[in-house]
């Protein structure tokens, strides 16, 4: 990646700090997107990080063989359904709008279907290959 690329992730990232941190004081600005945002822009920014990350179990262990294409297990696609739908639940029981609760619905029906039949469901010794061969690599 370039010098200038890096350049633009990192004060993307430190203005995207800025901007969530306004927004604890000014209301109608929202803090979380623009710290997710900050973080993404960061680890896209500076090389130690985006190291960093990838040298974690849980990157090694889920989201390469996502990344490489190769699918993920049954039980991390049970895990991703159950997580997204008690979060959606939860957005629905504090919601006092109609319009939000159909939304929600839609939600809960449409992407737990896309994590179920849109991403390759691979076995756990599959799994474990790729996990092995990233460890193998990462030693040599």
């Amino acid at each position: 990646m370039s010098k200038t690329k890096k350049f633009l992730f990192v004060a993307g990232g430190i203005l995207s700090i800025g901007a969530g941190v306004a927004g604890i004081y000014i209301e109608f600005l929202p803090t979380v997107p623009f710290f997710l945002l900050a973080v993404f822009l960061l680890i896209m920014g500076i090389d130690f990080l985006r190291n960093g990350i990838k040298k974690t179990g849980f990157f090694k262990r889920y989201i390469r063989p996502f990344r490489l294409k190769k699918g993920v297990t049954a039980r991390v696609k049970a895990i991703i359904v159950a997580i997204l739908l008690v979060t959606l639940f939860a957005a629905a029981y504090f919601s006092h709008s109609l319009v939000l609760w159909i939304i929600l619905g839609i939600h809960m029906i449409v992407l737990p279907a896309v994590v179920i039949f849109k991403h390759k469901t691979i076995s756990e010794e599959e799994a474990q290959r790729i996990y092995d061969e990233a460890e193998a690599a990462e030693a040599s």
